[in-house]
């Protein structure tokens, strides 16, 4: 072994030593022996044991390289059986009667192709074959039919047919008695029983044909097309698969206007019972020197057999009726729609009318249930008519319950096109036919409906329950923008639901609904009903009533601001305003002008920080409605000199909670108010057409202006004439800097040149004015 040079589990002999795939790491002479160890048992084991087996697809096969179409190739060492399936020319798959074995060189016989020699082909009949029966042919067959093209069933079908050689072949595709099981029971002839649902069919109406597919074993076949042949009926499809049990249906209708006592419909199935032998005459070749040639079996052309079925048809009509409603409680003012299903027309036509019986009182405590009293003379409260065509449901007019009690409804059809004519009448059976009209009431009451922004309180007041103990279900609905400052005409269907409320009742009483907050402005409504169930009849939805406010939550949201006329005004004195409302929804508010005051300010008043500014006095209220624009609102009175600031307040006339004041903006609307008394201080008329008072503290005020800049100028003269301390020519002394100082954060006033002068010789200096740092 030393000298060998071989290749085993990543380790090969080179130069006489042992080199291991160090990537692998090491690999000990142990592992080395038992690695050749397996491997030799592996080759003993398939030339004496096994038989290897290539993967079921299409391909050739043995020394005449022989196309097969699906299958799988058994080999025994230089040896090979195909398990496969062929086409002979008859375009379907065919299996080999007796193994062939190849090695590659020379096959033990050719197949029956064309190519090989005159092709020749007949039934196989029992007793031929290794058949032994009809029954086994039926089956076999049936095994080629159902998984001769099956991939994984090939190789099996054709280890079955080989067992049926007096030399079967050594199989490498497993036991086939599983699929000879399944082959049996699905095996022909066929048996196919009709039937029909209803039976017999109702004449215009659709109805079920239904085929049941048995085999010859009485097993029901799944898989089998059915074709159907209805003769005068209209089918809905002419053929079917049967299902898992064997059953294939079909829909068909009956015409109306037919004569006949009876209609034939057919279904007709088929299958391959038998079974046929193709061979072929071959001579000497090189791959085949004995010149046979073997046979080979595909299932034979299917056999079509037929069942019929005589449907009895019935032209004749034999209406029935029965009556009812979709609602069988119910309350006052509310709707009952009459409704009934006719059967047994037969195609015919006819009229059914309906009518309402009643009222009759109710019973405390059972109502309408035990009510037997309805007869022909029983008053009627309603009647309506309906068109009959053949059978189905029809509906008779809705009406308008105007009293409480028990009320039964009543239906009859009469034909109009059957010979003879017939008739029916659901009769005065109060079973389902009895219907429970409650005089029950419920009424919305609610704590406002003008809002701001908070909680809402709600409450429902129900009446004549007659004790049935119920639920309140209601919704509040918005916000809803509606029109224009208004909640009249809003589309309430479309509406998005803010919240919902639940709560149980007994009988009659107020039920307080839950408080809901409404946080955003606009138009709101509660809606909903009380349910009140009544045993073995149904539930009475009572709607709830608005109230005589029309239930609509209006959530106002206030704006408003104003604009001054003037920023002056006298002690004691007023100022016209012009005031714009918004957010009040069509409802009707006041708006006011509050003055809020401040000391005057040396900046002025338009600089005064009026966050925190008291109200000084309020001016007269004026009425509006709705969103209002440019209102004259006088305000308050300025009683002090100072600052004021006109700001416009807004008070909803439903709630005086809900308000709004304008914006604190002094820098637009802060005044002045200053004493009449000013006005002696100049006697020169306004020329603004404004106060004299007011004119003339401002005519003070421009006069204590011109004195101080009067004062300014005389003393910049003094110093120009050099009449003060100093140099001629310069500044006072006073205004110069004093040499000893230090330069930094000083502030120096050079010598001024007078024009026409000579220039003065002494210390220089910056300019007059100047900030030297």
């Amino acid at each position: 072994m030393a000298n060998q040079k071989t290749c085993v589990m990543g380790m090969f002999r080179h130069d006489g030593r042992t080199t291991l795939l160090k990537r692998h790491g090491w690999v000990s002479p142990f592992s080395y022996l038992l690695a050749i160890l397996a491997t030799g048992l592996a080759v003993v084991a398939t030339s004496l044991f096994g038989i290897s087996s290539a993967a079921a697809a299409a391909g050739t096969w043995g020394a005449a390289h022989y196309r097969y179409l699906d299958g799988t190739i058994c080999s025994s060492g230089s040896a090979s059986t195909p398990f496969a399936s062929w086409d002979f020319g008859s375009h379907t798959p065919a299996f080999l009667l007796t193994p062939v074995i190849s090695n590659g060189s020379i096959d033990t016989a050719a197949l029956p192709f064309a190519a090989t020699g005159r092709q020749s082909s007949a039934a196989v009949s029992s007793g031929q074959d290794g058949f032994t029966s009809d029954s086994d042919i039926a089956t076999y067959a049936s095994l080629l039919t159902h998984y001769g093209a099956a991939v994984q069933d090939v190789g099996k079908v054709a280890g079955a047919v080989y067992a049926k050689s007096a030399s079967p072949a050594t199989s490498c595709v497993g036991d086939s008695s599983a699929l000879l099981t399944s082959a049996a029971a699905l095996s022909g002839p066929y048996t196919t029983t009709l039937t029909t649902e209803p039976s017999p069919p109702v004449i215009g109406a659709t109805s079920t044909l239904t085929a049941t597919v048995t085999g010859a074993t009485g097993v029901p076949v799944p898989g089998v097309t059915v074709a159907f042949n209805g003769g005068a009926t209209k089918l809905s499809t002419p053929t079917a698969v049967t299902n898992g049990s064997g059953v294939a249906s079909v829909r068909f209708t009956v015409p109306t206007g037919i004569n006949a006592q009876s209609l034939a419909v057919t279904a007709s199935t088929s299958v391959s019972i038998g079974l046929t032998r193709v061979s072929a005459t071959a001579t000497a070749t090189a791959t085949n020197p004995s010149g046979s040639a073997v046979d080979a079996i595909y299932a034979g052309p299917p056999v079509t057999t037929q069942t019929s079925l005589d449907i009895v048809v019935d032209p004749t009509a034999h209406p029935k009726i029965s009556a009812g409603t979709a609602n069988r409680a119910v309350t006052v003012g509310g709707q009952l729609t009459p409704t009934a299903t006719v059967t047994g027309m037969n195609g015919h036509q006819g009229t059914a009318t309906f009518t309402i019986l009643g009222p009759l009182p109710l019973v405390a405590g059972s109502l309408c249930a035990s009510e037997r009293g309805w007869s022909a003379s029983t008053p009627i409260a309603a009647t309506s008519g309906a068109l009959v065509l053949g059978n189905g449901s029809i509906s008779g007019n809705p009406w308008k319950v105007t009293a409480a009690g028990c009320y039964l409804v009543r239906a009859s059809v009469a034909t109009t096109d059957a010979t003879p004519p017939a008739s029916a009448d659901s009769g005065f059976d109060s079973g389902s036919t009895t219907v429970t009209a409650l005089a029950s009431a419920a009424t919305l009451t609610l704590d406002r409906a003008i809002v701001g922004r908070g909680p809402v309180k709600a409450a429902v007041t129900v009446t004549a329950t007659t004790g049935i103990a119920g639920e309140v279900v209601a919704r509040l609905i918005g916000p809803a923008p509606g029109t224009p400052g208004s909640c009249a005409s809003v589309d309430w269907g479309r509406a998005p639901q803010s919240a919902a409320f639940s709560a149980p009742t007994n009988g009659d009483g107020t039920v307080n609904l839950d408080t809901t907050a409404i946080s955003a402005p606009g138009c709101y409504q509660v809606q909903g009903s009380v349910k009140l169930p009544i045993d073995g009849v149904g539930v009475a939805t009572v709607p709830i009533s608005p109230p005589a406010s029309g239930g609509v939550i209006i959530a106002v949201a206030p704006v408003v601001s104003q604009r001054s006329d003037q920023l002056w005004s006298t002690t004691p004195g007023k100022i016209g305003t012009h005031v714009q409302v918004g957010g009040l929804y069509g409802q009707a508010a006041h708006v006011a002008v509050q003055m809020l005051y401040m000391p005057a300010d040396p900046l002025g008043c338009a600089h005064v920080a009026w966050g925190q500014a008291p109200v000084a006095s309020v001016g007269t209220p004026v009425s509006v409605t709705g969103d209002s624009s440019d209102i004259a609102v006088g305000s308050g009175l300025t009683d002090k000199t100072g600052c004021y600031l006109p700001v416009a307040k807004v008070t909803m006339d439903a709630d005086a909670s809900i308000t709004a004041v304008g914006p604190r903006d002094g820098h637009y609307n802060a005044l002045i108010a200053a004493p009449a008394a000013l006005n002696q201080l100049l006697t020169t008329t306004s020329r603004s057409g404004g106060s004299d008072d007011l004119s003339g503290f401002y005519r003070a005020l421009v006069g204590f202006a011109l004195l101080l800049s009067f004062t300014v100028l005389a003393a910049v003269y003094i110093g120009w004439r050099g009449r003060a301390r100093g140099r001629p020519g310069q500044l006072p002394s006073a205004f110069l800097s004093d040499p000893d100082w230090p330069d930094d954060d000083l502030l120096r006033v050079g010598q001024t040149v007078l024009p026409g002068r000579p220039r003065p010789v002494g210390r220089p200096g910056v300019s007059a004015g100047s900030l030297r740092r």
